[in-house]
C-alpha cells in the first residue's frame, strides 16, 4: 500500500512539474515580428501572438485596420500584452511623423501669420477582429496629432475607434460599432468610442 501511495504521489508531482513547464512556454513571448503593419510577439513553443503598436499609413483606406488571424503559424488571440521577461507591448495606432503640413509662409520663408482658428476633429479607425481574438490585454490611447492645413487653419485630429466582429468569434460582439463581451452584453472600455452626436 505504501508503495502504492508513493508511486501515486510520485505521479502527481511530475505531472504539476510539467504542467508549471507549459504553463511557462505560454508566457514567452520571445519573437517580434512585423505583419500587416503591426507588431506582433509570438510564442513559437505555444503557438499564441498578441498584436501590439499598428503603425498607420496615412490613408483613409488605411483606417480600417484588420487585426491578423495567425502569423508564422501562431493565432493572434489578444491584443497588447508584454514581451521576452515583461516588457510592455501596448496596442495603440501610431501615426506617420510627417502628418504636420507647414504653415503657410512668404517668400523668405518666414509664416505669414495668417493662422485660423485652432480646431479638433475625430479620426475613425475602424478595427476589424477575427474569430480568434479573445483578450484585451493591454491598451494604450492613440495619441493626437496636429496637422496645419495649407490654408493655415491648425486641426488636431483625436484618434477613436469603431468595431467589426467575426461572427465566429466566442468572446466579442459589436453593436453600433462598440465592442461587447458576449458573456454579460459588457462594454468593452478599453477603446475610446466616436462621440455621441
Amino acid at each position: 500500500m505504501k508503495k502504492m501511495i508513493a508511486l501515486l504521489l510520485s505521479f502527481v508531482l511530475l505531472a504539476g512539474l510539467s504542467a508549471c513547464g507549459s504553463w511557462d512556454w505560454s508566457l514567452n513571448y520571445s519573437k517580434k515580428v512585423e505583419e500587416g503593419g503591426f507588431d506582433i510577439a509570438l510564442n513559437p513553443e505555444g503557438k499564441t501572438a498578441f498584436a501590439a503598436a499598428c503603425a498607420w499609413d496615412g490613408t483613409d483606406e488605411g483606417r480600417r485596420i484588420v487585426i491578423p488571424d495567425v502569423v508564422e503559424g501562431c493565432t493572434v488571440f489578444k491584443l497588447g500584452g508584454y514581451f521576452g521577461r515583461g516588457l510592455p507591448m501596448p496596442f495603440y495606432v501610431a501615426v506617420p511623423v510627417d502628418q504636420t503640413e507647414p504653415a503657410p509662409a512668404n517668400e523668405s520663408g518666414e509664416p505669414t501669420g495668417e493662422t485660423k482658428a485652432a480646431r479638433t476633429e475625430e479620426l475613425l479607425f475602424t478595427l476589424v477582429i477575427g474569430p480568434y481574438l479573445e483578450e484585451i490585454a493591454n491598451v494604450r490611447e492613440s495619441w493626437d496629432f496636429v496637422v496645419d492645413e495649407a490654408d493655415g487653419t491648425r486641426v488636431t485630429y483625436h484618434p477613436v475607434f469603431a468595431f467589426e466582429v467575426d461572427e465566429k468569434n466566442p468572446t466579442f460582439y459589436a453593436k453600433d460599432g462598440k465592442l461587447y463581451l458576449k458573456r454579460g452584453d459588457v462594454l468593452v472600455t478599453d477603446f475610446e468610442y466616436p462621440a455621441e452626436k
